[in-house]
């Protein structure tokens, strides 16, 4: 898949080479008892991407915005048994902790969702996780990575950010932990999931004009793509 990319000259970030360039171990970037990647990892990965746009596209962004001193994390202990604990059980799975991370600096934004209609307005702590998870310990049928947003077709708008880039990001839930904090380093995030958003993307990309388009999808996704459900995800008429 990637060397089709590069024969299309079409530029990509692979974060398990990079996870490997930074002897990062690939283990403790994941939930232990799911197949997503820990809010950690996301800010992470989040703050390489920025330094991509910035250095190969020379885009007006600052990767040190997302440097983990500027954030608190607030951990909810054994709080997440993920989809691959759920199939073993609490017998052969001891949970997940889970965390929320918020910045220390000041936020200000304004979302639009196109599904609900939802027009909101506030700061990143009153807005961006739904705390509905963090009433009481649901193991088997709550999914506490939902609090992270879903992002099925929204526009983020960030009214503090010091630049004009309008960014649309197509993802998968590998990308729900990424939106808040790209959220945090751009004018405007368009977000969409193809799982759920059905409008053209060629026209929503002429409609809107974004600076650039960001896929973020995990591997997995590459590799089982014969399936309906994913191959509707490459679907980008």
């Amino acid at each position: 898949f990637l060397e089709i990319l590069e024969n299309n000259n079409i530029n990509y970030l692979d974060f398990r080479k990079i996870l490997h360039d930074e002897n990062l171990g690939h283990h403790a970037a994941f939930f232990r008892t799911d197949h997503h990647w820990l809010p950690s990892a996301s800010l992470w990965a989040t703050r390489h991407i920025l330094n991509y746009l910035k250095h190969e596209y020379k885009y007006d962004v600052k990767p040190e915005i997302l440097d983990s001193k500027n954030f608190k994390v607030v951990t909810y202990p054994k709080w997440f048994l993920g989809s691959q604990g759920k199939k073993v059980t609490l017998a052969r799975a001891e949970p997940d902790d889970f965390d929320l991370i918020y910045p220390k600096f000041k936020t200000s934004l304004h979302f639009e969702n196109f599904i609900d209609g939802k027009d909101i307005t506030g700061d990143f702590e009153s807005l961006m996780y739904d705390m509905k998870y963090f009433n009481e310990v649901n193991y088997y049928e709550d999914n506490v990575h939902a609090a992270y947003p879903i992002g099925a077709a929204e526009v983020r708008y960030n009214n503090l950010a010091d630049n004009n880039l309008k960014i649309l990001f197509i993802h998968d839930s590998f990308g729900n932990t990424v939106i808040p904090f790209l959220t945090l380093a751009v004018k405007q995030l368009d977000v969409l999931d193809l799982r759920v958003f059905t409008g053209s993307v060629k026209s929503y990309i002429k409609q809107h004009k974004p600076y650039c388009v960001i896929v973020l999808y995990n591997s997995d996704m590459i590799g089982n793509s014969q399936t309906p459900d994913v191959y509707n995800i490459f679907n980008m008429q």
